[in-house]
C-alpha cells in the first residue's frame, strides 16, 4: 500500500533541511531526509522585511531539497528562524473567556513586543492556562505578514503550498514533549549554529520560552545563555530547582555543555530522541531534531 508523506522543512540562515515522514502503526518513520547548504548573506535579518535578498539562489536550493524526497507530495510544514518572528509566553490581567476575545487580547499584547513600526503580522496563540486569580498565560507568535508572502511564494512557484508555520526551538519541542512532559520541573537550553534558546516547563506546561541570535561560537553562546537565564530567574520561580537538559545540533557538544555545568552548577542532561522516533528507516543527526518535529506535527494533524 502507498503511503501519503509528510514534509518537514527547516530553513536555517546557513542551510536548508528538510524530510519525509510515513505513519507507521502508532508513530511516524523518516523516510528521506536531505541537507542543502546555503549562500552566505542570503538573508536579511529584519524581522520587519522580506528575509530572502537573492530568491534565484535559494530557490535553486529549495529545489534540491526539496523535490528528490516529496514524491507526489505537495504540502509541507514549514520551520522558520526564531530571529525572525516573534516567540513568546504572555500573561493577559484577564481570563480569556472565548477564542475570539483572546485572540483580541494576546493580538495587542503581541503588538507591544514587536517594532512599533510593523502593523501588518500574522498572529496565532495557542492558551497555556487560567490562574486562580483570572489571569491567563498563552504562547503567542508573530510573524511580518512580508516574510510568510515571500515564503508562500517562492515555494509555491515550486508547486508547494506550506500548511503548518512554525519556528525552529518551538518545532525542537515538538519532538521531544513526549519526553519533556513527563519530567516535572524542567529547563531546555538548545543550541544551533546561529542561535540559543532557552525553555522552562513546570509539570510540562511552557512558562518561559526565548530565543537569542548567537553567531560567534561557544563563549558568545554561553554569554546568550546566560542572559536568558538571569531573565527567566526574574520572571519565573523554581529555576534553580529544576532538572537542566541541553541539546546541540552539532556531535561535538562537550566543551559547550562544560560550559553550561560551570555556569549553572549543577548537572547537565543531554536530550536523546525518543526511542519510538529512533525505529526509522534513516536516522538523521541531531540537526534534523526540529525539521522531525513539524513534519510530525502535520502527520499527527493529518492536513
Amino acid at each position: 500500500m502507498k503511503r501519503r508523506r509528510y514534509l518537514g522543512l527547516d530553513i536555517r540562515p546557513r542551510m536548508l533541511r528538510a524530510v519525509a515522514l510515513e505513519r507507521h502503526s502508532q508513530d511516524f518513520a523518516v523516510v528521506a531526509s536531505r541537507s542543502v547548504p546555503l549562500p552566505e548573506g542570503l538573508f536579511n535579518s529584519d524581522m520587519r522585511e522580506a528575509q530572502v535578498r537573492e530568491e534565484k539562489p535559494f530557490s535553486e536550493a529549495l529545489e534540491e531539497v526539496l523535490l528528490p524526497l516529496a514524491g507526489s507530495e505537495r504540502r509541507l510544514a514549514l520551520s522558520l528562524p526564531d530571529h525572525c518572528g516573534l516567540v513568546q509566553v504572555v500573561e493577559s490581567e484577564v481570563a480569556v473567556p472565548s477564542r475570539k476575545e483572546g485572540r483580541a487580547i494576546f493580538r495587542w499584547q503581541a503588538q507591544q513586543l514587536l517594532p512599533a513600526e510593523l502593523d501588518d503580522f500574522e498572529f496565532d496563540y495557542q492558551l497555556l492556562d487560567t490562574r486562580e486569580v483570572g489571569r491567563s498565560r498563552a504562547l503567542v507568535v508573530a510573524l511580518a505578514g512580508g516574510i510568510l508572502t515571500q515564503y508562500e511564494q517562492l515555494l509555491g512557484a515550486m508547486g508547494f503550498c506550506p500548511v503548518l508555520v512554525s519556528f525552529h526551538f518551538l518545532d525542537l519541542y515538538r519532538f521531544y514533549r513526549q519526553q519533556l512532559d513527563t519530567l516535572g520541573d524542567c529547563v531546555l537550553v538548545a543550541v544551533s549554529a546561529e542561535e540559543v534558546a532557552l525553555q522552562f516547563f513546570r509539570s510540562g506546561q511552557l512558562e518561559f520560552y526565548r530565543s537569542r541570535t548567537a553567531t560567534d561560537g561557544e563563549t558568545r553562546a554561553l554569554q546568550e545563555i546566560h542572559r536568558l537565564a538571569v531573565h527567566c530567574r526574574q520572571v519565573v520561580p523554581g529555576f534553580e530547582r529544576a532538572s537542566l537538559f541541553f541539546h546541540q545540533e552539532q556531535p561535538e557538544a562537550g566543551r559547550l555543555s562544560e560550559g553550561l555545568v560551570s555556569l549553572f552548577g549543577r548537572e547537565v542532561i543531554p536530550l536523546h530522541p525518543p526511542a519510538a522516533a529512533a525505529d526509522v528507516f534513516e536516522e538523521p543527526g541531531r540537526e534534523m531534531d526540529a525539521v522531525r518535529g513539524v513534519a510530525a506535527a502535520l502527520c499527527w494533524r493529518g492536513a
